[in-house]
């Protein structure tokens, strides 16, 4: 596939986890706060997020699907420094993904095989919608980086990457902005807000 506005998929993957990163450094002691994601605190979103790097990690490496989930289920994702393990595990991930080969290569995955190519073109929207979901979350900046929501965008309107099917008619009103657009092409309403 071709990329968005010139930005390389691992030029996005970065852009991606520092967003999540940045609202990541927010948490404080808001960990029980509800997301947008039903029935996911903040605690379980971010789990997900650090989880979801190192089962990368895993199936890039050769791992089935089903022995990296059992590895990174047995993990704890976040401890005392949640920053730090964001960092590593995305540190290593985008190792794995610019490693020779990788994105040619299939990789197991919990969906069927994938090319890897693929595989980072999914990691890179998990990452920036739920960057988005946890700003809200947090009531912090939601506005995700311009560039990487176009280049998720192109993906989920050119159909390697599925929409949400009940968002198809709602993203075609006319006047959205490319973020609104993709929110509500993955089923997310722009104007969610922690409920009182």
């Amino acid at each position: 596939m071709g990329e968005a506005s010139g930005l390389d998929d691992l030029d996005a993957l970065d852009r991606a986890v520092d967003g999540f990163g940045e609202r990541l450094a927010l948490v404080a002691d808001r960990w029980t706060a509800p997301t947008p994601c039903d029935d996911w605190d903040v605690r379980w979103l971010c789990a997900h997020v650090v989880g979801g790097n190192r089962f990368a990690v895993l199936i890039l490496g050769g791992a089935s699907a089903d022995d990296a989930m059992a590895q990174v289920m047995t993990m704890r994702h976040i401890g005392e420094r949640p920053a730090d393990d964001l960092r590593a595990g995305a540190v290593e991930m985008r190792a794995a993904f610019a490693a020779p080969g990788a994105r040619r290569r299939k990789v197991s995955h919990l969906v069927g095989e994938l090319a890897g190519e693929h595989f980072l073109r999914m990691r890179i929207y998990d990452v920036l919608l739920h960057t988005w979901d946890l700003a809200k979350a947090l009531g912090a900046d939601d506005h995700l980086d311009d560039d990487v929501v176009r280049r998720v965008l192109a993906d989920v309107d050119g159909g390697p990457i599925g929409a949400d099917p009940g968002g198809a008619e709602k993203a075609a009103a006319p006047g959205l902005s490319d973020q609104d657009r993709l929110l509500l092409l993955t089923g997310r309403d722009p104007a969610w807000a922690p409920p009182p």
